[in-house]
């Protein structure tokens, strides 16, 4: 899992693990800093897999079934327990996931979770590029 800051809480959109980039950006939109001090955002990006949007097989293969033969389909639809559903899912995730690892396309976009405001204090201050010297993350646990 990445840590990635971002100068927007609400848009992780160009995010970035590089701490000195995200602050670039900061001053690039022309915002200031307060006495040296900005406050950017920092999260983990977890990564998702294919597998993580394909839909419920089973629910699928039961309405499919109910659509083409009504309450007729009721005895199939119910001939699974709960675990044999899980492991039905299970081999079907495993196997999207396989599909998309051997053409190298899993997904390139994250969940940002736990995620929270962070100070940066920013050396050598400058209205022009390269807006500043060097910058640290001001420890506040």
């Amino acid at each position: 899992m990445k840590e990635l800051f971002c100068k927007d809480e609400s848009d992780w959109t160009h995010a970035d693990e590089s701490l000195e980039e995200v602050v670039t950006q900061y001053f690039d939109d022309l915002c200031e800093s307060e006495n040296g001090v900005i406050t950017l955002y920092k999260g983990e990006a977890h990564m998702h897999k294919a597998s993580n949007f394909t839909p419920s097989i089973w629910d699928d293969m039961i309405n499919r079934a109910c659509d083409e033969a009504g309450e007729h389909s009721d005895d199939w639809a119910y001939s699974l327990d709960k675990e044999d559903e899980k492991e039905l899912q299970k081999l079907v995730d495993q196997t999207v996931d396989r599909f998309f690892d051997e053409r190298d396309n899993q997904p390139r976009f994250s969940r940002i979770k736990n995620d929270k405001p962070v100070k940066v204090r920013v050396f050598g201050e400058k209205s022009e590029y390269p807006y500043f010297e060097r910058c640290e993350l001001i420890e506040t646990e």
